[in-house]
C-alpha cells in the first residue's frame, strides 16, 4: 500500500502545479482587444476539465488508502506525502466505495507490513457488591455507638486470631428497622472467605451480647410481581404458598425460588377476588430476566409478571404521598398528590398564577397543606406533604419501631413480610 501511495501523492502534485500554472495563464487580463472586439471568457473548461477528473480520480484512491492503513493500525511514515481534502463537489471514482477495500488488500498485500502501534485496551472490570453478613436480633432494641464498636472490635481481634485473610475486616455496622444487626465488610472480602469464618464471627459476638443470634450471610435477591394467581388453588397459608412455589418451580425450568411466594395484599382485601398478585424472589439476575421473558407459568397459564420493589411501613409514596408502598405499585384511590398544596396533580406539576417559573416548587404565594394530616384531621396542616416534621409521618415511625420491639402486638402489615425478600433485613 506505501508502494502504491508514493507514487499516487507525487502525481497528484505534478497534475496540481500543472493545473496552477493553465489558471494563471488563462486568467491574466488582455490589452490587444479592439473597443468594437469585447473579450470573450477564456475557454479553459475543456482543457481543464479532463485534468481536474484526473486529480479527483488520483485523491481519491490516496484517500482511500490512506484509510485502510488507519484501520489497520499501520502508521503513515513521516517523509510520505499528504493528500489535500476531497473538495466537496468532486465526482466520485471507483476506488472510493468501501466495499471494494477488502478486494484491494487480497490483490494488494503489503510486502513489509509495518508493525500495528496499538493502544492496550483496559478491561474495566465490574464493580462487586461489597459482602454482608446478617447478624440477627430475637429481641430487637436500639443498639447504641458503645456496643457496635464492641462488636467491631471483637469480631476484628477474632478474624486476626484465627489468621484470616489480613484484608478481611469489619467496614461498617449498621441496624435495620426490624432490629438486625448488618456488618459490611472490607473490600476484597469474598463470598467464601466469609463463609469459612461466620463460625469465628459468631463465637466474637457473643462474647459481647449473647441474645445476638447465629450470623448468616446478607443475599441479594430479586424480586417480581406475579399477577393473576388463583386465589382458591393457592390460600394464603405455608401449605399454600409451598404449593405454588413447587408449581412456578416446575413449570418454568432452570427456575428456583428463593423462598415461598406470598400476597401483596391483605386478606381483607382479597375477598371477592378470584386471583390476586404475589411476590416471587429468585436468587440470580438471570433467574430474573428469564421469568420476565417468558412470564411465569401457573396452572399451564403464563401469568403476567412485572418488576417489584420492596417497600417497609415507614417508605413514602412519592406519587400519593402514602406510606407502605412504592411509587411503581402504587394503586392509591386517590391519584397522585401534590406535596406542596395538597391538590390532586404530581408534585412536579404544582405552578403558582403570580410565579409562572416556579413550576413543581414552593414560593412566597403559596401556603403548605399537607394531605395526609387533613385526612387525619389533624390542626397543623401547613407544612409539606413530604415534611420529616409531619406528625403523621413521626407516628408511623413510632409504630413501626414499637412492632419491631414487640412484633407480636404490632398489627400485621404486608410491607413488613417483604422484609424477609430484601437485600438488607
Amino acid at each position: 500500500i506505501m508502494d502504491l501511495l508514493r507514487p499516487m501523492n507525487q502525481r497528484l502534485e505534478t497534475v496540481t502545479k500543472r493545473i496552477d500554472k493553465l489558471h494563471r495563464t488563462n486568467t491574466q487580463p488582455r490589452t490587444d482587444h479592439l473597443a468594437d472586439n469585447p473579450p470573450t471568457a477564456p475557454d479553459t473548461a475543456p482543457a481543464t476539465k479532463p485534468i481536474a477528473n484526473d486529480v479527483h480520480h488520483w485523491m481519491a484512491r490516496c484517500h482511500m488508502l490512506e484509510g485502510i492503513l488507519r484501520s489497520n493500525n499501520i502508521a503513515i511514515p513521516l517523509d510520505a506525502p499528504r493528500t489535500t481534502t476531497r473538495p466537496s463537489n468532486a465526482p466520485s471514482a471507483p476506488w472510493a466505495d468501501p466495499s471494494k477495500t477488502k478486494t484491494l488488500l487480497k490483490a494488494n498485500p503489503p510486502t513489509n507490513p509495518t508493525p500495528a502501534t496499538t493502544r492496550p485496551v483496559v478491561k474495566r472490570q465490574p464493580r462487586t457488591r461489597p459482602q454482608e453478613i446478617i447478624l440477627p436480633c430475637p429481641h430487637p432494641a436500639e443498639i447504641d455507638v458503645n456496643t457496635k464498636a464492641q462488636l467491631g472490635r471483637a469480631i476484628n481481634a477474632a478474624l486476626t486470631q484465627t489468621q484470616a485473610p489480613p484484608h478481611m475486616a469489619v467496614a461498617t455496622i449498621r441496624q435495620a428497622s426490624s432490629g438486625n444487626l448488618i456488618v459490611t465488610m472490607t473490600d476484597g472480602t469474598t463470598e467464601s472467605e466469609l463463609t469459612e469464618n461466620l463460625g469465628t464471627i459468631h463465637t466474637a459476638t457473643r462474647q459481647v451480647n449473647t441474645s445476638i443470634a447465629a450470623p448468616r450471610l446478607n443475599e441479594r435477591w430479586y424480586k417480581l410481581a406475579g399477577h393473576g394467581i388463583p386465589t382458591s388453588q393457592y390460600p394464603d397459608s405455608p401449605d399454600g404458598m409451598r404449593s405454588l412455589q413447587e408449581e412456578i418451580e416446575r413449570s418454568n425450568g432452570s427456575v428456583t425460588l428463593a423462598q415461598p411466594p406470598r400476597y401483596m395484599t391483605t386478606a381483607e382485601k382479597r375477598v371477592g377476588k378470584e386471583a390476586s398478585s404475589v411476590v416471587i424472589a429468585v436468587r440470580t439476575a438471570e433467574e430474573l430476566a428469564l421469568l420476565k421473558r417468558k412470564r411465569v407459568m401457573v396452572l399451564f397459564e403464563p401469568r403476567r409478571v412485572t418488576e417489584y420493589h420492596s417497600a417497609r411501613r415507614t417508605d413514602q409514596c412519592r406519587r400519593c404521598l402514602l406510606f407502605g408502598h412504592h411509587y411503581t405499585n402504587c394503586t392509591g384511590p386517590q391519584g397522585p398528590t401534590c406535596g406542596i398544596c395538597g391538590q390532586n396533580h404530581p408534585t412536579d406539576d404544582h405552578a403558582c398564577n403570580d410565579c409562572p417559573q416556579s413550576k413543581g416548587k414552593s414560593c412566597e404565594h403559596t401556603r403548605y397543606h399537607c394531605k395526609n394530616c387533613a385526612d387525619a384531621n389533624l390542626p397543623d396542616l401547613d407544612h409539606p406533604g413530604f415534611s420529616k416534621q409531619c406528625p403523621v409521618r413521626i407516628r408511623i415511625f413510632k409504630e413501626a419501631w414499637t412492632a419491631s420491639q414487640n412484633p407480636a402486638a404490632a398489627p400485621p402489615n404486608p410491607a413488613d413480610r417483604d422484609t424477609e425478600m430484601n437485600a438488607h433485613v
